[in-house]
């Protein structure tokens, strides 16, 4: 379900037309440690994944519906 929830995560940032580097400084984190979050090399913190909802605009119960939604 981490990958799915990764990917949507994703889809918001592109859509939304934001970059990474202002998610990461957001974050305060360098845009290289970000960027292993999105590809799912470091794990995503509850921590860090209820920041980048609120910078992002989404619900977390939006973003866990979605996944669980594309997962069947």
């Amino acid at each position: 379900m981490e990958k799915k929830i990764l990917d949507i995560l994703w889809r918001a940032r592109v859509n939304q037309k934001i970059s990474q580097e202002n998610i990461a400084e957001y974050l305060k984190l360098t845009q290289s440690s970000y960027a292993k979050i999105e590809r799912g090399e470091t794990t995503l913190t509850l921590s860090n994944f209820l920041k980048i909802c609120s910078y992002l605009k989404l619900k977390p119960q939006e973003v866990f519906n979605i996944a669980e939604t594309e997962g069947k």
